[in-house]
């Protein structure tokens, strides 16, 4: 069993936490603190999802975790292709440098950070994956 963490952008992190504290310094200085305890809540929230995006590949199967609002297990026999895209759409993936996976009729954008050695994992657990 094998896990590779997800790559982070830093242009993403940088955008999404000065957004979220302009917004939470403006809530404190207007004293509307409900409001500021759920800005601060959805910060706390955004921490966890950067903290636990992962891929663990076991002998047959991808698993994808992020934070714990998705999981998915993917089984290694089922993945028919893996392409490299830059696709912005939603994804349990935290950087746009993803990997496109294609499994039974679906596909899931990942983005490992160390790309290259998940890949070489991935198609030495299963050769007929087309990368």
């Amino acid at each position: 069993m094998k896990t590779y963490r997800s790559k982070i952008d830093t242009w993403l992190v940088l955008f999404v936490f000065s957004l979220l504290l302009v917004v939470e310094i403006t809530l404190v200085a207007q004293r509307l603190w409900v409001t500021s305890i759920i800005i601060m809540l959805v910060i706390f929230f955004i921490i966890h999802l950067f903290l636990n995006t992962y891929y663990t590949l076991t002998a047959n199967k991808l698993q994808i975790t992020c934070g714990w609002l998705y999981k998915k297990d993917i089984p290694l026999q089922s993945i028919r292709k893996i392409m490299r895209t830059r696709n912005p759409l939603s994804a349990p993936a935290l950087s746009l440098d993803r990997l496109l996976v294609f499994f039974d009729r679906q596909q899931v954008m990942i983005s490992p950070a160390d790309k290259e050695a998940f890949l070489q994992d991935i198609q030495t657990r299963n050769p007929a994956i087309n990368i």
